[in-house]
């Protein structure tokens, strides 16, 4: 048996997959390829022999685990219930200590620990979109689709206290998060409008950063720890 701690922390949900299959017609890797390892069950089968010993973490292609959108739309459909999102988050960390992480992706999630080089990469290509167009943002970004990006973070247009309305019934902290700082705003403002009228005093913290996830979904979990650190320490 080999000694994968983080897989071997999920192999309840490992041994509850039945290898039925179902999850092949809801994913999307396995639907557009139909490759049997870009599928929930291939990749848990490779998870298996790699616990067995049968292979190591090296011979594992990358995509096998990186194409994976980590959509839940496998978990949803499992009749066991096996949580695919922690199994797969698991083995990118195994593969990840095993082989190092791709150099753009460490690269990433260092910039995910400095704001102001976060706040600098996202408003250029918010600029460049509209001087340039999205095809050619796209296509510098390596073919992945760029959404719509906020020049200015939503963080700086928010004041550090917004009071309740009518009487104060309590103070809470808001966290914003990613997507609502550069891509989608009202869904925060929404929520933050619907805490306003429940009478709660709401506090932003203006030095918030990146909560980890795209660090942590790789395999990175270094990163999301510092990153909670400063979060912590802020709302505390």
């Amino acid at each position: 048996m080999a000694d994968y701690p983080e897989i071997e922390s999920q192999r309840h949900h490992l041994d509850a997959c039945v290898t039925c299959g179902i999850c092949h017609s809801v994913c999307p890797t396995y639907l557009l390829s139909g490759r049997e390892l870009l599928s929930p069950r291939g990749r848990i089968l490779l998870l298996r022999r790699l616990l067995e010993g049968d292979i190591r973490p090296e011979e594992i292609g990358a995509d096998a685990f990186d194409f994976c959108a980590l959509c839940y739309a496998c978990q949803t459909a499992c009749p066991a219930g096996v949580r695919t999102d922690l199994l797969f988050i698991a083995a990118r960390k195994t593969l990840a200590d095993a082989r190092g992480l791709d150099r753009r992706k460490a690269l990433l999630f260092r910039t995910l620990e400095k704001p102001r080089h976060v706040e600098l990469a996202v408003g250029l290509a918010a600029l460049a979109r509209k001087l340039f167009g999205r095809r050619v943002v796209d296509t510098v970004a390596g073919g992945v689709h760029v959404p719509d990006l906020r020049v200015r973070p939503l963080l700086h247009e928010l004041p550090d206290v917004i009071p309740a309305e009518g009487k104060r019934r309590c103070r809470v902290g808001f966290f914003l998060g990613c997507i609502s700082n550069y891509v989608r705003e009202r869904p925060a403002r929404a929520a933050l409008e619907v805490l306003r009228r429940l009478g709660c005093e709401i506090v932003i913290p203006k030095g918030q950063v990146c909560c980890g996830a795209p660090a942590f979904n790789n395999g990175d979990f270094d990163t999301p720890r510092r990153l909670a650190e400063v979060n912590l320490r802020l709302f505390h």
